[in-house]
Order: C-alpha cells, then sequence, then structure tokens
C-alpha cells in the first residue's frame, strides 16, 4: 500500500510556493512550483502515493505556476511551462488551463491561443456516461505524467464558452468561426443550443455597433465644432493657468476658470445697473419736466392777474359840476 500524500513532505513545498507567491517573491513560487512537478513524477513513477492525490497536488502546483508567471511578466511562455508540467496542454487540469488562458488573453498574448485552445478541445471525447475522456492519456501516464483522463460535461463546457464567447468573438471579433464551430463541437444538445444562442446574440449585436459608433463619431464631431466656436471667442485669460490679483496687504490667486466667471458676473452686473439708471434718469428728468411746467404756468397766471382785486368794481371819480364856471 502507498504512502498517503498527506505524510509526504510534497505537501509541505506546495505551502512553502503558495506562501512564496503570497508574500511577492513569485521567482521563488515559480521554481518551487515545478520542483514541486519533478518530485510528484518521481512519486507518480515509483507508485509511492494515490494517483488522485497526486493529481490535487500538481493541479496546485499549477495554479501557483501561472499566478507566478503572470507576476513576473513571463506570461508569453505560460503554455509552455504547463506542457512541461503536465506533459501535453490537453493534459492540463481544467482549471488551469482555464486561469492560464484567461491570464494570457487579459495581457494581450492572443496570438498563439487559438491553436492551443482548438488542441485542447479536439482532444476530449463525449461518452454515453456523460462526461469527457482525454484520448491519448494513458500515453502521458506511461511516460511518468500525472494526468486526469476524466472531465466533467460542465468544465468542457467552461473551456468551450471561453473559447467561442471571449476569445473569438470579443477578443478576435470572429463571431462566425465561433458559430461554426459550436455547431459541430462535440457538446450535449442543450449545451449547443444554449452557446449558440449566446454567439447569434453577440453577432447581431457587432452588427448593430458599427451603427451606434457612426452616430456616436457624427455627434463628437458637432461638439468639437461648437468647442472650436466657442474657443474664438475665448479672452486672453483663458492662455493664463490662474491671475495674481493684489489688494493692499492681501493676495488673491484665481484659476482662469473662476476668473472669467467673476468677469462674466461683473459684466452681467454693470449691464443691469446700466439699464436701472438709464430708467431712473428718464424718471427723473420727467418729474424734473413735469415741476418746471407747473412753475413757468404758476408765473404767467400770476403776472396776468391785476394786483388790487378791487379795481374792477371801484367807480372812475367824477369832476364837481360847475368848477369851470
Amino acid at each position: 500500500m502507498g504512502t498517503s500524500a498527506q505524510e509526504s513532505p510534497i505537501w509541505k513545498q506546495i505551502d512553502d510556493a503558495e506562501y512564496y507567491l503570497v508574500s511577492g517573491s513569485f521567482e521563488q513560487a515559480m521554481l518551487a512550483a515545478l520542483s514541486v512537478a519533478d518530485q510528484i513524477r518521481t512519486a507518480s513513477l515509483e507508485s509511492a502515493c494515490d494517483q488522485d492525490e497526486l493529481l490535487e497536488m500538481l493541479e496546485s502546483a499549477g495554479m501557483v505556476l501561472v499566478q507566478a508567471l503572470k507576476e513576473l511578466r513571463r506570461t508569453p511562455e505560460m503554455f509552455v511551462q504547463l506542457k512541461t508540467m503536465f506533459g501535453s496542454v490537453p493534459s492540463v487540469p481544467a482549471r488551469v488551463f482555464l486561469t492560464g488562458a484567461t491570464i494570457q488573453m487579459a495581457a494581450g498574448y492572443v496570438s498563439d491561443l487559438r491553436p492551443i485552445f482548438e488542441e485542447y478541445l479536439a482532444n476530449w471525447r463525449y461518452t454515453n456516461d456523460e462526461v469527457y475522456v482525454l484520448d491519448g492519456g494513458h500515453d502521458s501516464a506511461s511516460n511518468g505524467f500525472v494526468v486526469t483522463s476524466v472531465m466533467s460535461t460542465g468544465q468542457y463546457f467552461q473551456v468551450a464558452e471561453l473559447y467561442t464567447v471571449t476569445f473569438l468573438c470579443i477578443v478576435s471579433q470572429d463571431s462566425e468561426t465561433a458559430i461554426s464551430w459550436a455547431e459541430k463541437a462535440d457538446l450535449t444538445e442543450q449545451r449547443r443550443q444554449g452557446l449558440l444562442k449566446k454567439l447569434h446574440a453577440i453577432r447581431l449585436a457587432s452588427k448593430i455597433a458599427p451603427v451606434c459608433d457612426g452616430v456616436k463619431k457624427v455627434l463628437v464631431k458637432s461638439a468639437q465644432s461648437s468647442q472650436h466656436v466657442a474657443n474664438q471667442f475665448d479672452p486672453l485669460f483663458w492662455w493664463f493657468h490662474s491671475i495674481r490679483l493684489k489688494f493692499g496687504k492681501i493676495h488673491i490667486v484665481l484659476p482662469s476658470g473662476k476668473l472669467m466667471f467673476l468677469f462674466t458676473l461683473l459684466f452681467s452686473a454693470v449691464y443691469v445697473l446700466r439699464r436701472k439708471t438709464a430708467g431712473l434718469k428718464r424718471t427723473v428728468f420727467q418729474q424734473a419736466s413735469s415741476l418746471r411746467r407747473a412753475f413757468v404756468d404758476a408765473l404767467q397766471l400770476a403776472f396776468c392777474v391785476q394786483m388790487n382785486p378791487l379795481a374792477a368794481v371801484q367807480q372812475v371819480p367824477q369832476a364837481p359840476r360847475g368848477s369851470w364856471l
């Protein structure tokens, strides 16, 4: 009976590799993960541990490896290292493969991913037991590599979805190839129809997007034209980032935007005051004119009336009769 993997020092080395990764010692984490893979291969040849537990340890080491390579900016060599660790690309566990492919796409290294996806998906075959089995898995095992020869339908579909939806449709913008692959892929009918529905929706959205982009460009161009016209009337103060004002011992630094706002407010206030002043002047002038006319009329009336109001009723004295006789 083989020794339990829990009693193996390999678990301690995996813990160390994970510690290096968390603590930021990425080079040491990568080297520790590769060392674990070599020891697992040796243990597999010696049949010293249970194969399932060895596979669990190797998967843990693979997760440390892909994350360490990402942090070391060595993403392009990720699947080269994984092939060395697991013997072939299709032998990489689904969880490690999904993580590695996602990291590589996020980093922009996508030129070599298409053949990697196609090789991986083509080497897993669906069976009546509702699982996928790896073609050639026994050959890798005979060479000392610890591989899993069975994959669930859910794991296979996750890889297929990442390939068609994310890589082909979104990254490569090739929805036609994605639909063609899904129609011929070794998927259950239910999962195939669900995937095709999603792919057709993405293709429809990609056809609508250029129209929306055209409208967006027109709107942006119109906005830029309006901004260009507005810039023709920008005052001299816009040329400066800020303006320094001094009132006695007080120094004020105003940004050009706030300064223009203050000048606009001041201009508006002056305009309103001028309008109000003009109206007030008209009112005062009208009142003064009315008073002047009333004063003139009063003077004319005063000089036209006789000074003695009894003069109109007094009789002219007559000369005594016979005084000239």
